[in-house]
């Protein structure tokens, strides 16, 4: 064997060494890898299932605050207090208990008693909590409370959708 044999024998075996530690390598590597998608894979679903709780929690949450929002609202007292006589046999005076500013648009009595009322000739008006809408009315017949009503029409100052509110204690 001559010497370039010998340097070209060494030079393969070399390069076969290379090759075998760069393909020990890469196994290594790849047996990583997939044990890494795996450990990905469950972090995902991990992932997954959290966001699903946090939905589900959240979902009952916004579910007890409606129901505690709900009980507030039983529990707030009538917007308006009843009517009380003031002055002289037709003055009347309604106040706001809502607690809030509210807009009176209207107040008209509703068929079905024996009051006529006048409607304020200041409408539509700002009313303040604790604040009383002064009107004239009329009460007809024998006094009875039994079908006597007024109806007031109004929003809060700061919603300007309109409520209705029928007052029957008169």
């Amino acid at each position: 064997m001559t010497t370039f044999e010998t340097i070209s024998l060494i030079v393969n075996a070399a390069l076969l060494v290379a090759t075998l530690g760069a393909a020990a390598v890469a196994w290594a590597m790849a047996i990583a890898a997939g044990r890494g998608k795996l450990a990905a894979e469950e972090a995902r679903d991990a992932a997954v299932e959290a966001q699903q709780g946090a939905a589900a929690s959240l979902s009952l949450a916004n579910s007890i605050a409606q129901e505690a929002l709900d009980a507030q609202r039983l529990a707030l007292p009538p917007t308006w207090g009843s009517p009380e006589r003031k002055g002289g046999q037709s003055s009347y005076l309604i106040r706001n208990n809502s607690g809030r500013t509210v807009i009176l648009n209207g107040l008209e009595s509703l068929p079905g008693g024996n009051v006529y009322a006048f409607v304020p000739p200041d409408l539509p008006m700002r009313v303040d909590h604790g604040d009383v809408v002064k009107f004239s009315a009329i009460i007809a017949g024998a006094a009875s409370n039994s079908g006597n009503s007024v109806e007031l029409q109004w929003s809060y100052e700061d919603q300007p959708e309109k409520v209705t509110s029928t007052i029957r204690r008169f």
